[in-house]
């Protein structure tokens, strides 16, 4: 006579058959043991997964604290006349930059987005209204290496290089990429 057995159980999830055997106390020790294993290893991948979490929250915290220490009134404040200010800039910037090209020269740029001129080598330039100098060389527009001043507005960028290209072409190098 066996000591197993099965029975049908009905649960609010379904109904089950459930078989049941009998175990011997050897098996219950190695069940044990295999348990006991199965629990270290996962409170070992739990004390892991807790230290990296402690890691990403203290990260979070800092990061946090940054970020609320970047909206304070008097931060906002500073850009908000930094942002006034450059745009004052630029909007001199641009009434000089039509001053200096005249109305003429100053509505084709606007309508070809682009400068075309002349140096005083007799070489023909393109100037684009990103600030991109380009030199014809061989019927083809190459670039020209022009770095620009990263709190300089973009039209007086561009006054710069035209008159760079107009008095001393020669200081301008030539960035051999075509476009």
């Amino acid at each position: 006579m066996s000591s197993d057995y099965e029975e049908i159980q009905v649960l609010p999830t379904g109904v089950y058959r459930v078989r049941y055997k009998r175990i011997t106390p050897s098996q219950i020790k190695s069940l044990r043991t295999r348990t006991q294993k199965k629990l270290q290893e996962l409170r070992r991948k739990q004390n892991a997964h807790l230290a990296m979490l402690n890691e990403i929250e203290a990260e979070m915290e800092t990061v946090s604290r940054f970020l609320e220490e970047s909206q304070r009134p008097e931060i906002d404040s500073y850009i908000m006349r930094y942002d006034e200010q450059k745009e004052e800039a630029t909007g001199r910037a641009e009434a000089f930059l039509q001053e200096f090209l005249g109305e003429e020269g100053y509505a084709r740029y606007r309508k070809d987005g682009y400068l075309e001129l002349e140096d005083s080598l007799g070489d023909y330039w393109r100037v684009d209204a990103d600030g991109t100098a380009r030199k014809w060389i061989d019927g083809n527009l190459r670039r020209i290496c022009v770095l620009r001043q990263r709190e300089l507005p973009l039209p007086d960028h561009i006054v710069s290089v035209v008159q760079t290209i107009r008095e001393s072409p020669e200081t301008l190098r030539m960035d051999y990429r075509r476009r």
